[in-house]
């Protein structure tokens, strides 16, 4: 039996195995998608997931708006290199340099520095984006302009609230009639009250008391004005193919209508910051928009996203013309990516995805140059040394913006800038931490994810 034929049945055994209450499936193969469905769109309703359901899409809307960004470069109306402030007179965050002069180049490529988890309430109107672009002179430099990366919803955000100042229209309907509508995307909303015409998939959440429990998130939405960031778009699985095969394509339609030039399409994939060794799954740069990677000398792009209980994965490989899309409504979202993955896009593109080192049995660490406290907006993160052992503890401060608190968990060095947890936690065992920035003596920066937290302290 072909992969493309096991599908349905992977589908169904994986959401089993890694809990998850509903997927669904797309592979595509030198232009020909191929979808399933399992498991329900909400576990209180018991309404059947299907191949038409629509799911948040998360961040990966961030490669939807750097598309939209880079038709207006092409039509000179935008230049990536000019400083935000050309276009956004009122745009400015807490360090002066960076309001006047971060580009849109930095923010496609999440280069600024500036901390942009910011999921404050900026109202449901028209105006969403408008209300949150004042907010940013509250947020802090993490770093100098361009020195490295971090991700940055807000420096999206106001992408986002760029378009519609050029435009002259709401961010809405700039996507739907210059992306949703070209492409025949009718399973593609970005307004929550759109999702009435759909069957809309709800993330779930762990109960907060009962272990092993899940409900549906009481909060389907976050905030209206990081939408064009990802927090409202929401489609089909097989609408999320038609947008990669546009890309693939060179930036035209199966119509023949072109959205976007192939030298854009080009640009975009070009790397433009170089990750640290072990970043977020295999990650080894950052194009625009895209994050990108060289797995044993084949080039693969993608991007994740993550919302209220809803994460959503996509992987492409140019080169075979393979792309693999997941969508998920909670659960072990990782793991089950995972399963998905090495059982399709693998075997499909013939690459494997780089994997986290094992622990160094011999690597002799001091801890003077890791121990610490590393901080952003939302929370902090401890790491301590007792009985020549490394732990590691997170405190929350925001949970929107931080994510929940982590206990005390003991960590172990692959090499001096990568740390493994030790752990019975699947979903925390297949992640590491890694540490960059500061000097031989001192780590300047914790890395979690995409996310960088700079150090406030050392041990005493």
């Amino acid at each position: 039996m072909s992969i493309i034929q096991e599908l349905p049945g992977l589908l169904k055994r994986g959401i089993r195995k890694y809990k998850v209450p509903g997927a669904t499936l797309a592979v595509y193969r030198k232009g020909r998608v191929t979808e399933t469905a399992a498991g329900v769109v909400n576990i209180d309703t018991q309404v059947k997931m299907t191949t038409d359901s629509v799911f948040q899409i998360g961040s990966i809307s961030k490669i939807f708006t750097t598309t939209l960004i880079m038709q207006l470069v092409e039509k000179g109306t935008l230049d990536l290199d000019a400083p935000l402030k050309t276009y956004l007179k009122d745009f400015a965050v807490a360090d002066a340099f960076t309001s006047r002069t971060v580009t849109l180049r930095h923010l496609l490529s999440h280069t600024s520095g500036i901390e942009g988890d910011v999921f404050i309430d900026s109202g449901r109107g028209d105006d969403s984006i408008a209300n949150l672009l004042h907010m940013g002179r509250f947020l802090p430099q993490q770093y100098p302009l361009g020195e490295r990366m971090s991700y940055c919803n807000f420096g999206f955000a106001m992408l986002g609230r760029l378009l519609e100042v050029t435009g002259g229209d709401t961010f809405d309907n700039i996507i739907r009639k210059r992306i949703f509508d070209p492409l025949r995307m009718h399973l593609a909303l970005t307004l929550p009250e759109e999702t009435l015409k759909y069957r809309c998939a709800i993330g779930h959440i762990p109960h907060p008391s009962k272990k092993g429990v899940m409900i549906t998130t009481p909060r389907p939405w976050l905030s209206h004005g990081q939408k064009a960031a990802g927090t409202t778009p929401s489609m089909s699985v097989g609408n999320l193919m038609k947008f990669v095969d546009m890309h693939l394509r060179g930036g035209t339609a199966r119509d023949g209508t072109r959205l976007l030039s192939r030298s854009s399409v080009r640009a975009m994939q070009r790397r433009q910051i170089k990750l640290v060794k072990n970043a977020y799954r295999g990650m080894s740069g950052w194009g625009l928009g895209w994050f990108l990677g060289d797995w044993q000398g084949s080039k693969v792009f993608g991007h994740d996203g993550g919302t209220f209980g809803q994460f959503a994965f996509l992987r492409i490989q140019p080169e075979r013309e393979i792309a693999v899309a997941l969508l998920t409504n909670g659960g072990d979202a990782g793991g089950l990516f995972d399963f998905i993955f090495e059982n399709t896009f693998e075997p499909m593109a013939k690459v494997q995805a780089p994997q986290i080192p094992e622990a160094s049995e011999t690597l002799t660490m001091d801890p003077a140059r890791i121990v610490g406290r590393y901080e952003r907006l939302g929370g902090y993160v401890d790491i301590t040394y007792s009985g020549n052992q490394f732990y590691i503890e997170s405190t929350v401060k925001d949970p929107e913006m931080a994510g929940a608190p982590m206990k005390k968990t003991r960590i172990e060095f692959a090499d001096k800038n990568t740390a493994r947890f030790v752990t019975n936690d699947p979903i925390l065992a297949r992640n590491a931490i890694t540490f960059e920035g500061g000097d031989k003596n001192r780590a300047g920066f914790l890395g979690s994810g995409l996310r960088l937290f700079p150090r406030v302290t050392s041990p005493d």
